[in-house]
């Protein structure tokens, strides 16, 4: 059967336009299918998902200087920017075809394919292609508190005022953010590094969100200094509105806010592109998917928003490379997330890479090497008077590294070389060869290494005693000459 596309591509979200762009540079015939609500404003909108949330609250992180509504409309302009980056007009110039309409999956007498009802002006279209990709935006999900419905909230969203044209909110008064996740935890010291009173709920006993003990430790002690109230084991069970204040009851007792911010997961926008007439087995909301991103039917892959909730845009831009060369070529690209680092966007950042110690543990025992040094003792963090943050190396007896977590100034950038350590399997003896230039963070993988020579002598005595005595000989034969 002949089809019109090589790649269809139902879109919504920055991560679709990035795969829009691949497919066309790998010479493939690409349709990109853009929501009406996205394309109904100026193509400048912001296309609201994952990857926006991420950017805005790293750009009001970074804003020169303001209140809060100033940093907001901050983060405002630098995803305008974004999307002017990757407009529909600079897709049309590359070739791709695109198309204004919703997208659903459907057959028509015996082809499969998707029918875009056009939007106002536009007729609808047939598309077959011989794979799809689904790269939906998303929306908020809103957790299962009781008499949510009946009080004023508000959304990640709405507190960061992506949706266009609507205004910023001051939240002035106390503040009560709902929801474990690294957005929360940027939200909450954002707003108190502005000096707005905020409280974090966190369900878990721990403040850990699936991240390695000690940096979870150094976050919560970080909130805590910038003047954020962390319980931990706690959730929000009912909402009321009472005197013009929204009193939440939690596990352990009722709290007055003026603001109840939700920044909980996100849910794809699937349910409308009719997944159960192209066979795509879903579980809460999300496609499954296999190691090479395809669903059920295996000649639709997905991405994104559309498999996992809150996914770092590195890792979306990873998915797209495998899900697109999969879908044109042969599906013999895994995805392997492991490789791929995880950032939480606060200050300082933290980053992490593979297993977390307690994982490693596990697997290795008694052979597991952690190798830590502190951020404090480079030289960098001297000049700049920032001596918050570590690094710890998780090493087998040979080098090779299982897991890397960091927190400190600029981690996302110097952990990108132990990043591609463990991809191309380069065990830490060979990478801390690699002398960094003065001044600068990668130092502290120098310092690192001398630690794990050291420790790695004491557990082997006989070397250690070996050595001893051949320098305790070569002192004795110096002096006889």
């Amino acid at each position: 059967m002949t089809v019109d596309y090589n790649l269809v591509i139902v879109g919504g979200s920055v991560t679709a336009r990035y795969a829009a762009e691949l497919a066309r540079r790998l010479k493939a015939r690409v349709a990109l299918v853009e929501p009406y609500a996205v394309t109904q404003l100026p193509l400048e909108s912001v296309l609201v998902s994952s990857e926006s949330e991420i950017l805005a609250l790293q750009a009001i992180q970074h804003a020169p200087s303001g209140d809060w509504q100033d940093r907001c409309r901050w983060g405002q302009t630098v995803i305008r920017q974004q999307s002017q980056q990757q407009s529909l007009s600079s897709l049309a110039m590359l070739g791709v075809d695109v198309v204004v309409g919703n997208a659903e999956f459907c057959r028509r007498d015996r082809d499969f394919g998707v029918w875009v009802k056009g939007a106002k002006g536009t007729s609808d279209r047939w598309l077959t292609a011989h794979s799809y990709l689904l790269c939906p935006g998303s929306v908020p999900t809103l957790p299962p508190i009781t008499g949510l419905i009946d009080v004023p909230f508000l959304t990640l969203d709405d507190v960061l005022a992506l949706k266009p044209g609507q205004q910023t909110v001051a939240l002035n008064g106390h503040s009560l953010i709902v929801g474990q996740s690294a957005r929360s935890i940027e939200l909450a010291q954002a707003l108190a590094q502005q000096g707005k009173a905020v409280t974090l709920l966190v369900e878990s006993q721990q403040f850990e969100l699936g991240w390695d003990a000690d940096v979870s430790r150094l976050l919560l002690a970080q909130l805590e200094a910038d003047g954020v109230a962390v319980q931990t084991g706690t959730q929000a069970l009912q909402a009321k509105w009472i005197d013009g204040q929204v009193w939440v009851q939690t596990t352990h007792r009722a709290i007055a806010v003026d603001h109840l911010i939700l920044a909980t997961q996100r849910q794809p926008l699937l349910g409308q592109m009719n997944p159960g007439a192209a066979q795509i087995e879903m579980q809460d909301g999300l496609a499954l998917v296999n190691k090479k991103l395809q669903t059920s039917n295996h000649c639709i892959y997905a991405c994104g928003d559309a498999i996992a909730a809150c996914l770092p845009p590195n890792q979306m831009r990873s998915q797209v490379d495998v899900a697109v060369r999969n879908g044109l070529f042969l599906p013999t690209r895994s995805q392997h997330d492991s490789l791929i680092a995880k950032q939480i966007n606060t200050v300082p950042p933290a980053v992490q890479l593979g297993s977390t110690e307690a994982e490693a543990r596990k697997q290795w025992g008694d052979r597991l090497h952690v190798v830590q040094g502190q951020v404090g003792l480079t030289n960098r963090a001297a000049l700049e008077q920032r001596s918050a943050g570590f690094c710890k190396l998780l090493l087998r007896s040979n080098g090779t590294i299982l897991g890397a977590h960091a927190v400190g100034g600029e981690a996302g950038e110097w952990v990108g070389a132990i990043a591609l350590a463990m991809q191309e399997k380069i065990t830490f003896q060979k990478l801390a060869k690699i002398h960094a230039p003065s001044a600068t963070f990668s130092e502290l993988l120098n310092q690192m290494a001398l630690d794990w020579s050291t420790q790695k002598l004491q557990r082997d005595r006989f070397r250690f005693n070996l050595l001893e005595l051949a320098m305790n000989w070569r002192r004795d034969w110096s002096n006889s000459r």
